[in-house]
């Protein structure tokens, strides 16, 4: 009893210790065939003992490689060790088309060679990618601008499940020169195509291209988890799919300046405005007394470093304090419209009537596809003396009647006197009561001295005796 007892420990323990066999792989995706700018799964599966770690390099060539999971698995099923390993590899297809999954090289083992068909797609127009449950637009406006006018970007995630982790690349130049800004924060909004209902997220990018010829926008790349619920945890214990989609590219091509446009700067722009505002009434100005003249210039479709800076418009005898110019941008998702502002302060210091010269700038109508001049027309201003002044106020030429001669002599002619004010306006009968006033004093005063007199006499007479 006890020597089989020992026998069948001896063979229980050989059973374990029993060499795993030789590895096998496979490889296999999660879909075949796939769409291109979709991501997809490669899972490479290897049972027995392996040689040595994969080499998962070629794959770059064809795919772009986002992810690798690596899971292994070890069981013992009738004293026998098995052990497996898998990788899963979240690809994208940088082409359509008939495409071979390379071997790829475990050591001195080699998994098979996997054929896999890429169909192509147009992002937001084809019915296949209407159908997925997320799917990426991109779109620009206009494709063919000219240097350094604004194009619209806008890139639009449509979905219709529910979604974790999700990330969304910004674009980016891959060929040409272009200035490439944000211009909003995301919008979003539902809509129905085809009887589905989608959640959009839009974003959209002012692109100001630098140079005519060329300018490639990259497709932009989406990566997230799909999930069965709006909390990311799956109610059946499901792990969510990690899933990528990718828009297409966006080509422009670039127009040099018209050779048309005469003007000093190259203002390519969707609407362009110049116009003047004035503290005060220019056409009442007084010597010493300032007033601020502002000269405002509004584009729509340039950034304000664009705008340039405005003739000089200054007059002789006028003393001109500008002020630095005021540059704003404002961002809205029908692109940048920008605004300049130039004030300064103007004293005039002699009187009299001044033309401020007109100011025009050309530029390119990106619209109507033409040159325009925007235009503040010449003014005229009138300065008056200074308040308190000596006016110089104007003759005033009357006719006054005939003067009649005091002893009967000849009669004079007419004589026209200039005066340089009104005369007081006096009561006729002034001159006849002090001429009679007059005469009373005096006949007072002559009695009164000849009283004084005969009293000073009989007072002398009386002393004598």
């Amino acid at each position: 009893m006890r020597t089989l007892l020992v026998i069948n420990v001896l063979v229980l323990m050989g059973g374990l210790f029993t060499p795993t066999q030789a590895a096998t792989i496979n490889v296999k995706t999660d879909r075949n065939p796939v769409s291109l700018n979709e991501s997809f799964q490669i899972i490479f599966e290897a049972e027995g003992d392996l040689d040595g770690d994969p080499d998962f390099s070629p794959l770059e060539n064809d795919f772009q490689v986002l992810s690798t999971v690596q899971s292994s698995n070890f069981s013992v099923v009738n004293g026998r060790i098995s052990s497996s390993k898998r990788w899963t590899i979240t690809a994208m297809a940088n082409t359509d088309g008939n495409i071979a999954i390379p071997s790829i090289a475990f050591g001195q083992d080699n998994s098979p060679v996997m054929n896999l068909e890429v169909r192509g797609n147009n992002t937001g127009s084809s019915n296949s990618q209407v159908q997925n449950d997320i799917f990426l637009e991109a779109s620009a406006t206009p494709l063919n601008p000219y240097v350094q006018s604004q194009v619209i970007y806008t890139l639009k995630l449509y979905r219709s499940v529910a979604i974790a982790k999700a990330s969304l690349a910004e674009p980016e130049i891959i060929t040409g020169n272009a200035v490439l800004e944000r211009i909003d924060d995301d919008k979003s909004y539902e809509t129905t195509i085809n009887g589905r209902n989608y959640h959009v997220i839009e974003r959209n990018y002012s692109v100001y291209p630098q140079s005519s010829g060329e300018v490639s926008i990259a497709p932009i790349n989406f990566m997230g988890q799909i999930t069965r619920s709006r909390f990311g945890v799956d109610p059946f214990g499901a792990p969510p799919r990690t899933v990528v989609r990718r828009s297409q590219g966006i080509n422009l091509n670039v127009q040099p300046i018209p050779a048309s446009f005469s003007g000093n700067h190259w203002l390519p722009a969707e609407n362009l405005n110049l116009a003047e505002e004035w503290s005060g009434d220019p056409m009442t100005l007084r010597v010493g007394e300032p007033i601020t003249r502002t000269l405002i210039l509004t584009a729509r479709g340039l950034i304000s470093s664009q705008l340039p800076e405005l003739p000089d418009w200054s007059v002789g005898d006028l003393k001109f304090y500008p002020d630095r110019p005021q540059l704003d941008d404002e961002k809205s998702d029908a692109g940048i419209s920008s605004i300049r502002r130039e004030q300064a302060a103007i004293i005039p210091n002699q009187p009299g009537s001044y033309v401020l010269p007109e100011i025009a700038i050309p530029w390119w109508n990106t619209l109507t596809d033409q040159l325009e001049t925007a235009i503040v027309p010449e003014r005229i201003i009138r300065v008056l003396p200074a308040t308190g002044a000596d006016t110089g106020q104007p003759e005033i030429t009357t006719l006054v009647a005939p003067v009649q001669p005091l002893l009967n002599g000849p009669a004079e002619d007419e004589v026209e006197i200039t005066l340089t004010e009104t005369p007081p306006v006096t009561d006729e009968s002034q001159p006849e009561i002090w001429k009679w006033s007059t005469l009373l004093f005096v006949m007072i005063w002559i009695i009164t001295l000849v009283a004084w007199w005969h009293k000073s006499g009989r007072s002398n007479a009386r002393f004598s005796a």
